[in-house]
């Protein structure tokens, strides 16, 4: 996959957003600001497999599968949500992810969680 062609897919109303990028070989962090990405690290597009593109108000999710991209938008037209944390460790540094999950009750009355997405990435020199 060629970078050109993840910006293409990418909404135009979303600017300022971290974004979480999978490949084969790693899982890079990066912004996705002006309709462009920044990493820290060299990337090759070819090798990626799927990306979250999020912010406060959305997320994008991109799948990379036989040479095209599947994409859904997620958002806050679900109904019930809550909040978790999942915390990781790089270059031995505290970083966070906060994940909502949109709940909903299912046909036995149970809360089920339907979808989620990434809200936030702290790292621990930006608190």
């Amino acid at each position: 996959m060629k970078k050109e062609d993840i910006l293409k897919v990418i909404p135009d109303d979303l600017d300022h957003a971290h974004v979480l990028a999978i490949f084969y070989n790693k899982v890079c962090v990066g912004k996705y600001i002006n309709h462009d990405f920044i990493f820290d690290c060299d990337v090759d597009y070819s090798m990626c497999t799927q990306m979250r593109i999020f912010n406060d108000e959305e997320e994008v999710r991109l799948l990379f599968k036989d040479g095209k991209i599947l994409s859904k938008v997620i958002d806050d037209s679900y109904g019930i949500d809550s909040f978790d944390e999942a915390m990781f460790l790089r270059d031995n540094r505290q970083n966070r992810l906060v994940v909502r999950n949109y709940l909903a009750v299912d046909d036995n009355n149970q809360v089920v969680i339907e979808d989620n997405r990434l809200v936030n990435f702290i790292r621990k020199e930006d608190e």
